[in-house]
């Protein structure tokens, strides 16, 4: 099951992953995750 399938996705309520992520990462290191994954998506 891919993650937009489990509903993860977009963010309704900005900044609310990094206080609730149990690893403590930062939302800098989420948004660059972001911006990687759309560049790989549409260069396919």
């Amino acid at each position: 099951m891919t993650l937009s399938e489990q509903s993860f996705g977009g963010n309704t309520n900005p900044g609310a992953c990094e206080v609730e992520c149990p690893k403590i990462i930062s939302i800098l290191n989420i948004a660059r995750l972001n911006r990687e994954y759309l560049v790989a998506r549409f260069s396919e």
